[in-house]
Formats: C-alpha cells, structure tokens, sequence
C-alpha cells in the first residue's frame, strides 16, 4: 500500500519545465549504455534536474530512490530499494526479507531476481547519495551489486560528494560515466537561453556574461536571477538583477534549508566558523576553532561539494 512517504522516496521531484540542456543530455546519451553513471556536483547544481531529462528525452525505463539519512540503516535502504524496482517489476523480490547487513544470501537473490526480472536496460537512480555515503553496510551491498550488477541494469549516483566506494577499476574499464561540478556550470550560451527564454528576460549578452562570471556559473543562483528579474521586469542596472533584495533573501533561505541543515553538526560548525576567514588552511582552522582535527574537517569539507567562494558583493 503506498503513503505519501513512500511515494515522495520513491519517485523523482517536480522539476518544473527548464530548459534543456543539450550540452550535457548529448553527453549522457551518447554513454546511456554506461554500468554506472555519477553525476557529482554541490547542491543547486541541476544534477537531479539533468537527470530527469536525461531519462525522459531517451524514454528510458527508470525507478528514482531519494535518500535522506535515515536510509544508512541497511535494512531500511534495502526496503524501500526493492520497493522501489517492485515500482517497475511488480513481482520483483516477493517475499524477500533483509534482516543482516551481512546477508550475501539475500543479497544474491536481489540480484538473481534482477537477472529474471529485467528485461529491458533499466536505471536506478539514487538521488542525494551523499546522506548515506560512508554507511559501511549499505556500502558493503552496493559494492556487492555493481560487482554482480545484470548487463541490463544501470546505476545513476547523484551526490554532492563522491561515493566512498572504489571506482577506479570501473573508470578505468570504461564502464563508468561521470559528470563533475565543472562540467554542470552553465556556459554563457546556455545562461543566456536559460534568463531569456526560461524566465522570458530581456537581458543583452553582455549583462549575462557578467551574471556568469558573478555567480561562476551556478545553476542556483541564475535560476533565482531569472526568477526574481522576471517576476519584476528586467532592469538595465546589473546591480538591480545581480542583488535584488528578494533574490539574497531566497538564496540565504536556500543555503539554510538544503546545504546548510543536512550537514552533520561538525560540518555545519565548520562552515559558520569558515565563513569568517579569507581563505580556509588547517593552521588558522586549529587555532580559530579550538580543534586539534581541522585537517580532517577539511577533508571532509572539500570533499562535500559545498560551494565556498562567496559571489562579489557578499552574497
């Protein structure tokens, strides 16, 4: 029986009617046969917006499994991820029970059920893999499927921090795609179709450009630009489209409520705290924060995917 919970785990979020970026969607189509996929880049970036297109213009059979931190529970993750390819597969996996973070049996018959059951390529996507990265169970498993996964089964990873699981052998072998936080930054081409025919401004090339290199090609923040300057009308100042008051207003919100909060505690000190100096080295970090653990903290920090240069202006 579904519930709103399961439903809103379990099948991918509105992502309103953006354009589409060719750029990027000829990429990934062109390496849809790809065992894996990893699209890695920080919050606000359009992966899981990119993914969706993706699937939708090559029509390609999907089941979508949005994480939180709950689901470093191994026995949780594996619920609601057969929940998830039953989505697809009815008959998938009936009556398999998944009580061991060790039980290989089980995970054996996942995969033969996937083997039986899939008959046409089919991708799962795991949107926000950073809440359960590092779950060394959960971990466990997927190395475990990716070693054993079926030729007709794909697995798209959506992060803001690479999966803390060996790679390297499928990159090597071709059989892994990756998408990273550079290759997601709007061109000015794809900015200037974005704010003038997405939200229907009327900015010249060269106010575009200067956004671009403002806010470095986040898709975040051209997308509030682009709704603010279009809810308003477009000013001639770029003062008035780079810092309307309401587009700080979003942003802040944006950053508390989906970069800021999800965080662990000793992150989001570390982020507070960082945002007061010029640059982040573990020297200042020790002796700012009173930690004797900055160089680890800032392993993690860099690792996350969390942008850190503040936009010009303070914003």
């Amino acid at each position: 029986m579904k519930t709103p919970i399961i439903d809103a785990k379990l099948h991918p979020p509105a992502h309103g009617h953006l354009m589409q970026r060719e750029r990027l969607l000829d990429q990934l189509s062109s390496e849809a046969s790809k065992k894996l996929f990893l699209i890695d880049g920080y919050a606000g970036s359009g992966k899981t917006t990119l993914a969706i297109q993706f699937l939708q213009s090559g029509s390609l059979k999907s089941t979508w499994y949005n994480l939180d931190f709950h689901d470093q529970d191994p026995v949780l993750f594996f619920d609601y991820l057969t929940m998830a390819v039953r989505l697809v597969c009815p008959k998938f996996c009936q009556g398999l029970e998944f009580r061991s973070a060790t039980s290989v049996e089980a995970w054996s018959i996942f995969i033969h059920e996937l083997q039986n059951r899939v008959k046409e390529p089919l991708y799962i996507v795991f949107d926000n893999f950073e809440c359960i990265n590092g779950a060394r169970e959960v971990n466990d498993f997927l190395v475990y499927l990716i070693q054993h996964l079926p030729s007709k089964v794909h697995l798209v990873f959506l992060c803001s921090q690479a999966p803390r699981f060996p790679l390297t052998a499928y990159r090597l072998s071709n059989d892994l795609y990756q998408l990273r936080v550079s290759d997601l930054a709007f061109t000015l081409e794809e900015a200037v179709c974005l704010l003038q025919e997405s939200f229907g401004t009327s900015m010249s090339r060269s106010t575009v450009k200067r956004i671009v290199e403002e806010t470095e090609s986040w898709a975040l923040a051209l997308v509030l630009i682009g709704q603010n300057v279009g809810r308003r009308g477009a000013a001639k100042q770029f003062r008035k489209h780079v810092r309307p008051e309401h587009f700080q207003e979003d942003l802040y919100e944006y950053f508390l409520e989906d970069i800021l909060k999800p965080r662990p505690r000793h992150i989001q000190e570390l982020m507070i705290s960082s945002a007061l100096l010029p640059f982040l080295s573990r020297n200042e970090l020790n002796l700012y924060m009173g930690s004797k653990n900055a160089e680890a903290l800032l392993k993690c920090f860099r690792e996350s995917n969390i942008p850190v240069s503040p936009l010009n202006g303070g914003t």
